[in-house]
């Protein structure tokens, strides 16, 4: 009788699909994991490397070696840990204040008092958002609320962050994620830098509105990359 020459399942066994190398499905799927992983632990290791060697490069040249969104959540604060206490960085913290939870807002007070670290907040119109909320909730894509509205508002504190980082001369921007959050392609432990300088992250929505309604604008002496459709979007 055949046998897989790995683990010499029998040919006979339901699933077995020894191959012309004389090993089985099962243990094929097997190598193919562990070379997967080793491929992804390789990959870690080459951008742990390169992620040091770019801290190593900014640390102590500015007021600040990077600026660290923050919003309470269990992502933003470990990465917050690792950069103070790994990597001994001199960060600022930032968060944008839009309707974030009483218990984010204590974790961040206590880690924040515990790293001894200093803190920024922005707290943009509640109007705004508000008007925002309710037209894209009102006007899902396909994929449903979740995406509908994180893929708008998300890239909007992600613009008030390189905007700060940018009037105060900080070189590092950096947000923790989990898995799946955002989409995988976007997964990477940093943006290309012409992917930030050369990109326009501008949502459709507010270019439009803004054609529509030219104007400049200036809240809490934060100028937004957003701020022109912030203030002129009308719902």
């Amino acid at each position: 009788m055949k046998q897989c020459k790995l683990c010499l399942l029998p040919s006979k066994a339901p699933g077995a699909d020894i191959d012309s190398e004389g090993i089985c499905s099962f243990c094929k799927t097997t190598i193919d994991h562990n070379k997967a992983r080793l491929a992804d632990d390789q990959a870690r290791t080459e951008r742990s490397t390169k992620l040091e060697q770019i801290f190593n490069e900014h640390r102590g040249k500015n007021s600040y070696d990077a600026l660290v969104c923050l919003s309470g959540g269990k992502d933003s604060l470990y990465l917050l840990y690792q950069l103070k206490v790994k990597y001994k960085l001199n960060i600022l913290a930032f968060t944008t204040d839009v309707n974030i939870p009483e218990v984010a807002w204590s974790n961040i007070l206590r880690t924040i008092k515990k790293l001894d670290i200093d803190h920024l907040v922005y707290r943009p119109s509640s109007t705004f958002y508000q008007k925002l909320f309710r037209y894209l909730l009102m006007n899902q894509e396909e994929r449903g609320a979740v995406y509908t509205v994180s893929y708008v508002y998300a890239p909007l504190f992600e613009g008030d962050a390189l905007t700060v980082a940018t009037e105060k001369g900080i070189p590092l921007v950096l947000a923790g994620y989990s898995p799946g959050q955002p989409e995988p392609s976007r997964m990477e432990f940093e943006f290309s830098r012409s992917l930030i300088t050369q990109t326009d992250w501008t949502p459709q929505l507010y270019v439009n509105q803004v054609n529509s309604q030219k104007g400049n604008y200036h809240v809490s002496g934060i100028q937004s990359i957003f701020q022109q459709g912030r203030n002129s979007l009308d719902i």
